[in-house]
């Protein structure tokens, strides 16, 4: 506690410090618009808790798949670890963001994946498709980047909020 009595001893208290070691959040965007791409990019760099993190992107359901599988084109991707969060678009060709994601929930290598929905989608039927394979979070991708910056924001406390049970290490 600080004083301003002179006659009061001093004392420095060190800064609060987790037990896990600090590292680097991993991001993986599934969406196959490239503005939605770019505007994603740089609503990330705004954030400054996300400054340092390391983001991928595919353009599609079934690039998403061989990524997180390590397959294809992605082939030595396998050697870094899983991200850790998937940020998905629901309206992708050749596989969409449902059929992608659920094809990770019955992947035992996967389903745990925190997959996040961020779409241009407000179905209530995708809704509950996305209810029911246990996506982390979904949003209706908003009209303005400030909104969006603030969603990477609730992201970036979500992963450095152990509270939230989806720290990993």
């Amino acid at each position: 506690m600080f004083s301003s009595d002179p006659n009061e001893p001093t004392v420095a208290l060190a800064p609060q410090r987790s037990s896990r070691p600090a590292r680097t959040p991993r991001f993986l965007i599934a969406d196959d618009s490239p503005e939605d791409r770019a505007i994603a990019f740089f609503a990330f760099t705004a954030v400054e808790e996300l400054q340092s993190a390391k983001i991928d992107f595919v353009e599609d359901g079934e690039e998403l798949l061989l990524y997180l599988r390590g397959q294809g084109k992605h082939v030595g991707r396998r050697k870094a670890p899983l991200p850790d969060f998937v940020l998905l678009d629901l309206n992708m060709p050749k596989k969409s963001g449902l059929e992608a994601l659920a094809e990770i929930r019955s992947d035992a290598a996967l389903r745990d994946l925190s997959v996040v929905v961020l779409s241009t989608s407000s179905s209530p039927t995708d809704k509950r498709a996305i209810e029911e394979l246990d996506a982390v979070d979904f949003m209706t991708k908003p009209e303005d980047f400030e909104t969006l910056v603030e969603f990477f924001r609730y992201l970036a406390r979500f992963f450095y909020d152990e509270s939230y049970g989806v720290y990993r290490v």
